[in-house]
């Protein structure tokens, strides 16, 4: 059993407050804490018409890319040699690859296919895959497993949304579910878009090609 409870690091007079969040729109935790704390008001921007992703192409490798897959030898190779081919096929791409902290994916892929020390390649870890523009001129994004959090996590995350402590009733399994999945699209999203993908011209988003694990 895991012990958790949360405290409030924000003064009351912060608020009110803009929150500009472009997960907003799938983000479970938002409408949560709408509903049981009241001091979360969504309000969704209108454009004058829906930005296009006629550019992106997304590529899924159905396979575990989770840490502890990474974490086990034989997996690894496999994984690293599938991130390698990947690069490998789309090599006048300017690549961004996103992965879990203490991996040196690096490594991996130049010893996966040594030839890719030709390719233009950048890394960023996980943690580091939100709010910044630097890798916008990345055309290719590949993500090397999705992010998820322990079990306590989510449990710790619906409770300050709902402003619980540790003796409080907790929600049920299925509430969790949700919050988990719509977590995981938060990170997915979140990753694809340092990419070029988040350039917008004419109403439409860069081209982009992204492989997902």
């Amino acid at each position: 059993d895991t012990l958790y409870s949360h405290v409030e690091l924000l003064p009351e007079s912060v608020y009110p407050l803009a929150v500009l969040d472009a997960s907003g729109r799938f983000r479970h935790i938002y409408p949560t804490q709408a509903a049981y704390r009241g001091n979360v008001c969504m309000k969704v921007v209108k454009q004058y018409e829906p930005k296009r992703y006629d550019g992106l192409t997304i590529r899924l490798a159905r396979r575990s890319g989770a840490k502890s897959a990474w974490g086990k030898a034989e997996e690894a190779d496999f994984l690293a040699k599938e991130c390698a081919k990947a690069i490998a096929d789309a090599p006048e791409r300017t690549w961004l690859v996103i992965h879990h902290k203490n991996i040196d994916l690096e490594e991996r892929l130049l010893e996966a296919d040594p030839k890719l020390c030709f390719v233009a390649i950048k890394y960023l870890t996980f943690g580091q895959h939100t709010a910044t523009n630097e890798f916008s001129d990345c055309n290719g994004v590949l993500i090397a497993g999705t992010l998820h959090y322990p079990a306590p996590a989510y449990h710790a995350l619906d409770s300050a949304a709902r402003d619980l402590q540790a003796d409080d009733a907790k929600p049920d399994g299925g509430e969790l579910k949700v919050l988990r999945q719509s977590e995981v699209r938060h990170h997915l999203f979140q990753a694809l878009c340092r990419g070029t993908v988040r350039r917008t011209r004419s109403g439409r988003c860069g081209n982009m090609l992204a492989h997902v694990i």
